[in-house]
């Protein structure tokens, strides 16, 4: 049986203007590593996030960062998105 590779990346995901009617997807990566500052837009988070990993599969077939295409089949992305909590509405009254 062979053995699948996935290449996997770190993203953020979050809303890209106020509306929330587009998404950005974000690799994290600091200056100088694999696919940093590769970014996508889509309607939505899941539409965003596929769209940065359709991104980063187009930067592995033209050669870039020195990743081989062939043996790669799948490009999975690890999405941290957030979710801010007013303190009013976590009971921390007096805190």
């Amino acid at each position: 049986m062979e053995e699948s590779s996935v290449l996997t990346v770190q993203a953020y995901v979050d809303v890209a203007d106020p509306s929330k009617t587009e998404w950005v997807a974000r690799v994290m990566a600091p200056a100088g590593a694999p696919f940093a500052g590769l970014f996508a837009f889509g309607p939505n988070f899941a539409d965003a996030r596929q769209a940065l990993a359709g991104v980063v599969w187009t930067a592995v077939k033209s050669g870039a960062e020195g990743i081989k295409a062939e043996g790669v089949d799948a490009v999975r992305v690890l999405a941290l998105t957030r979710k801010t909590f007013a303190t009013a509405d976590l009971g921390q009254e007096g805190a």
